[in-house]
């Protein structure tokens, strides 16, 4: 049936792999210098059998075209939302999330590596700017502090990350606090204030501001409606 793997992916048909199940696509050379990942336990082995495959250690998930790769079953929310919000929109994504995932932590963008022609992310600066933002998710910090980590001026900082990721490092600093203020509010009882300082926000009317623009309700609205197990009203409703 490994035979039957290629026919499905040039017919565009989406294949996903879960932890180890991404060797199977290595096996049928889907993977064939592309990138992917998989269970961390196995990254020595799966680079020593498929040299020819781009290991991604740094990310959850990895998508080239129609194939993904998911490297534990706690991502595998991530993805499917992803995939809902392609197929139905955001709205629906959202009402998705809310109603039935309610252990979803971060966004696709966030979590994926994803091998796309106008964003293909071959840069070990912007990598490492990832990751600095992520270890510093709690602290207000700036722009300049990460150029100055990176030994990079801000303006070419701005410009390789945007050129890698598709978008700047302050918006995908937004998309981490977004996510991690989700995490919080289904699973903490914190009060929006302290959920706006754990993430390095000081100004509170400033969080609730960004977390309505990224997520069209407010964050006392987000908690009653994933712990009560509501849809936003009117959200399943096209526009």
């Amino acid at each position: 049936w490994l035979d039957l793997l290629p026919e499905l992916a040039d017919s565009g048909t989406r294949i996903c792999s879960v932890g180890t199940g991404s060797c199977l696509l290595a096996e049928a050379g889907l993977l064939s210098g592309k990138p992917a990942t998989t269970h961390w336990n196995y990254f020595e082995q799966f680079s020593r059998r498929y040299p020819e495959v781009e290991l991604k250690t740094r990310h959850l998930i990895t998508q080239s075209d129609n194939i993904y790769c998911v490297g534990s079953v706690n991502s595998i929310a991530d993805l499917m939302v992803h995939i809902v919000q392609e197929w139905f929109g955001s709205r629906i994504a959202r009402a998705v999330e809310n109603q039935f995932s309610p252990e979803i932590r971060q966004t696709f963008g966030a979590a994926a590596y994803q091998n796309e022609a106008d964003s293909s992310h071959h840069d070990e600066a912007v990598l490492d700017a990832q990751q600095w933002l992520q270890e510093h998710l709690p602290s207000p910090v700036s722009m300049a502090q990460l150029a100055a980590h990176l030994k990079l001026t801000p303006r070419t900082l701005n410009r390789r990350f945007k050129q890698a990721t598709g978008m700047s490092p302050q918006a995908y600093l937004q998309s981490l606090r977004i996510a991690a203020a989700k995490d919080l509010l289904r699973h903490s009882n914190l009060s929006v204030g302290d959920i706006a300082w754990q993430l390095g926000l000081q100004d509170v009317s400033y969080f609730s501001q960004l977390f309505r623009r990224h997520s069209g309700i407010s964050p006392l609205r987000y908690r009653e409606a994933v712990r009560g197990k509501l849809f936003e009203p009117g959200i399943l409703e096209r526009p």
